[in-house]
């Protein structure tokens, strides 16, 4: 059976941290911790200071892909510290590493931010159900949220390849190329992509920012799809 890691960071909070040993602890998942990037960090340098936490963001989880590299394991998740994890997803991943490599994916979102429930699962049959009532959803550039995402080895090295700090750097006077941001690369750069619905974790509905549309956005992609059965 292929297998499976996970990956985090979290910078500088302790309660985030603790909340998702807790979760995963619950699953029986064991969760791999990689050092967030600092201020200090030299690849940071040259980036502005308006760009130094995304760098430092996108710096992050580079290094979770590196980590993964570095492992034995086929597929890597890699997420984001504020996620609220879906309960009972150890039996649901043979299943879900079996259709992304069916769906010859390069990336799988395990999450997303949606603010609406984008297909609705209804089950009409005596017997209960054999498979896991997934749905594995096409998406374009519009669907956004880097808090928990699945790769393979081929897709993550091509990753590491390309979104480096020398890319970063060129960002700065290069308008051509995509931002240097999770959001806008590690989840997007593949023609074989897909999310998964019901999602494997939600983002926890806050963001640090004082943008109203923002604020709004998240809480209401939390609310459309939280329930204290499914989420911890």
């Amino acid at each position: 059976m292929p297998k499976i890691n996970f990956y985090t960071f979290s910078f500088r909070n302790p309660a985030r941290k603790a909340r998702m040993e807790e979760q995963f602890k619950a699953e029986g998942i064991p969760l791999h911790f990689v050092e967030p990037v600092q201020s200090t960090d030299p690849r940071l340098v040259k980036a502005p200071d308006n760009l130094k936490r995304l760098w430092g963001i996108m710096f992050s989880h580079l290094d979770m892909l590196q980590t993964f590299i570095n492992s034995d394991a086929d597929f890597g998740v890699f997420c984001e510290d504020d996620i609220r994890l879906k309960k009972h997803i150890r039996p649901m991943l043979p299943e879900i590493m079996l259709q992304f490599r069916r769906h010859n994916l390069e990336i799988l979102l395990l999450s997303c931010l949606c603010p609406y429930v984008p297909v609705e699962i209804q089950v009409h049959q005596t017997h209960g159900v054999l498979e896991h009532p997934n749905v594995y959803l096409t998406y374009d550039t519009n669907l956004w949220g880097a808090h928990m995402y699945m790769l393979d080895r081929m897709t993550a090295q091509k990753m590491l390849a390309k979104y480096n700090l020398a890319y970063a750097e060129e960002t700065l006077t290069n308008p051509n190329l995509i931002h240097f941001s999770p959001d806008w690369t590690l989840t997007k750069d593949a023609v074989k992509k897909a999310a998964i619905y019901p999602m494997l974790s939600l983002e926890g509905g806050e963001v640090a920012t004082d943008h109203e549309f923002q604020v709004m956005f998240h809480k209401q992609s939390f609310e459309a799809h939280f329930n204290p059965d499914i989420y911890y």
